[in-house]
């Protein structure tokens, strides 16, 4: 899809609670409970960046301009079969029978393929001609996911400011590391 929206339905956002961060981080005082919960955030956000996912229960709507005989998801984790439609000449959304297309949600990248003999064209050059709609559902989170977030977590708390004045280079983290074993990528 060539750009798509996403709405959080439920599950977990926050993977790594506020208690959890400061046993990690030996924090037993109260004073820096929001700064700390802003960290945790931040890591989240970064893991999650850096993995090519969310975690929780999500509705995704992509939009495309073209028909092409195969659709490809950015996501992994798709509960249910997608919803495709297209608009008709009066501007309308127009649902495809599902008999017009087979998906393949339980591999990643899933992906949608059209029937051979179904075809779409938009002759209007709409760019959210194609709407396609799906959810997906993350809950478990792998412990190393989890040991990087707190290792995020504990690096920005310690390190309150940019490093480096004169030489600037890119600092290995261990954190990124165990992320990347846990990476969903795709080049579709």
């Amino acid at each position: 899809m060539d750009f798509y929206n996403s709405q959080q339905l439920g599950g977990f956002s926050n993977w790594i609670t506020t208690a959890e961060a400061k046993a990690h981080l030996r924090v037993d005082f109260d004073d820096d409970d929001t700064y700390i919960a802003d960290l945790v955030t931040c890591a989240l956000e970064a893991c999650e960046k850096i993995l090519g996912y969310r975690h929780g229960q999500y509705t995704h709507t992509g939009y495309s301009d073209t028909f092409d005989r195969v659709i490809h998801f950015r996501q992994h984790g798709l509960t249910a079969r997608p919803t495709v439609q297209y608009k008709d000449d009066d501007g309308s959304y127009v649902t495809v029978d599902s008999t017009n297309y087979t998906d393949t949600r339980h591999s990643y990248p899933a992906k949608i393929v059209f029937a051979d003999s179904f075809n779409l064209t938009n002759s209007k050059h709409d760019p959210e001609f194609l709407q396609v709609s799906w959810t997906s559902n993350i809950t478990a989170v792998d412990p190393m996911v989890k040991q990087a977030g707190l290792m995020i977590i504990g690096h920005l708390y310690e390190m309150r400011q940019d490093v480096g004045y004169s030489r600037v280079f890119e600092v290995p983290m261990n954190s990124k590391y165990l992320l990347e074993k846990c990476r969903k990528q795709s080049f579709a």
